[in-house]
């Protein structure tokens, strides 16, 4: 079917917004589009693919003229947007199944393997089954709010110290006094609206940060290390929010967490797992 009038207007609408949330001077604090309670163009965004039903990509080529005229498809008026952290669960899913073992030297057995794996005798053959995949999946689905809220509150950091960099043009600075408090003030705000709208508790954001550090661990010790790199950037992200959210004050919430320290090298805080 041919786009209709409402939905060019609605694809309009979006492509602004968007462009307006990317300018170089737009609110640091602004809410991304996809984020809104009232999304422009929310006809048009399908959020929850898990229960739509797989499409090949082939098949999102779209008819842009208007009924009655020639039809004109193009293979990209679709867009997709992932998050950093998903391509964790694509690990996960990739590493799900049984493994057939054997010794892919011998002709003989690329052969009979290329033709119907189950073929290979049995005493040339061993099969290994990954429990990890599934284990890492189910998890990993069961903090995506936190995920998707530590990537959130990332976003707005960075965008308040650009918006605080561009007043010192092209010139090396330092951050003043007031400076840094605009930006910790901006980053606490962040922080507390994203925990508060998925009515986190102190004790999911602990569990929270366990399950990262036991990923980053798991992967680290399977010798995975690209992947084991992107959970300790995970981690990096969700203690930054953590730090944000408590302030001062990490150790006040009924022990769990320890008390919230400085490197003396950095300005960067880490939080000590109580």
């Amino acid at each position: 079917m041919p786009p209709t009038d409402e939905e060019r207007e609605q694809s309009a609408n979006l492509a602004d917004v968007l462009r307006l949330w990317h300018r170089f001077d737009a609110d640091p604090e602004v809410t991304h589009p996809f984020d809104r309670a009232e999304q422009p163009g929310c006809d048009l965004i399908c959020m929850d693919v898990a229960s739509s039903p797989f499409e090949p990509w082939e098949s999102f080529r779209t008819n842009i003229r208007s009924d009655g005229d020639g039809p004109l498809y193009v293979p990209d008026a679709v867009d997709t947007y992932y998050h950093d952290w998903q391509v964790l669960l694509v690990a996960d899913a990739l590493d799900m199944g049984t493994r057939v073992i054997f010794d892919t030297r011998r002709p003989e057995l690329m052969k009979l393997a290329l033709h119907d794996i189950r073929d290979l005798p049995d005493d040339v053959a061993w099969q290994q089954v990954s429990f990890q995949g599934p284990r890492g999946l189910a998890q990993g689905l069961q903090w995506a709010t936190y995920f998707d809220a530590s990537a959130r509150v990332e976003s707005i950091r960075a965008r308040k110290f650009n918006a605080i960099a561009r007043a010192y043009g092209s010139a090396s600075f330092t951050l003043t006094g007031a400076d840094q408090d605009d930006l910790n003030a901006a980053h606490k705000r962040a922080a507390d609206e994203a925990l508060a709208a998925i009515g986190a508790s102190p004790t999911e954001i602990r569990a929270f940060l366990t399950y990262l550090c036991e990923r980053w661990d798991d992967w680290t010790g399977r010798g995975r290390q690209e992947i084991a790199a992107e959970y300790k950037r995970q981690i990096a992200l969700a203690a930054r929010m953590v730090i944000a959210w408590r302030g001062g004050a990490i150790n006040a919430n009924g022990g769990n967490f320890g008390p919230l320290r400085r490197s003396p090298q950095t300005s960067e805080g880490y939080l000590k797992l109580a």
